[in-house]
């Protein structure tokens, strides 16, 4: 028993911490118009551009 309830005391803690630091990102990205999705096609075109550039070396095999 002496352990348990210090565990669950800590477990409560931990979550509603967590829940508030991701209150407050959820803010934060709102409040500057960050978007992940808009992130992520800039990354993948950039990627494309680069192998379409002759970047691209070839993988042979070995016998």
């Amino acid at each position: 028993m002496r352990v348990v309830i210090p565990v669950i005391m800590a477990t409560r803690n931990v979550r509603s911490k967590m829940k508030e630091m991701d209150e407050n990102m959820d803010n934060f990205q709102s409040s500057s118009g960050y978007s992940s999705t808009k992130n992520n096609t800039s990354g993948t075109t950039t990627s494309k551009t680069s192998t379409s550039k002759g970047d691209y070396i070839d993988f042979e095999e070995i016998k």
